[in-house]
């Protein structure tokens, strides 16, 4: 089953780790929340994640496994 999991910057400069509209924890750094993500994702054999900017913008960062994560946030993601 595919898990859907959103990395959500927060007004307060903080990022959440959010599955639906469940926060598992919020983070004060976008690295440590992409870290969560990842460990997230490697409880699951597929994750859809998502980065949801301040501004409403959402980047789909595809269907990943955790390994996968790493190499693309390190590469794609504004930290």
């Amino acid at each position: 089953m595919t898990r859907y999991i959103r990395v959500v910057e927060r007004p307060d400069g903080g990022w959440a780790c959010r599955r639906g509209s469940e926060d598992y924890d919020v983070h004060a750094t976008l690295r440590a929340a992409i870290e969560h993500v990842k460990a997230l994702a490697d409880e699951t054999e597929l994750a859809e994640v998502f980065l949801q900017r301040a501004d409403g913008t959402l980047e789909a960062l595809g269907p990943l496994s955790g390994e996968q994560i790493t190499l693309r946030l390190d590469v794609s993601v504004r930290v």
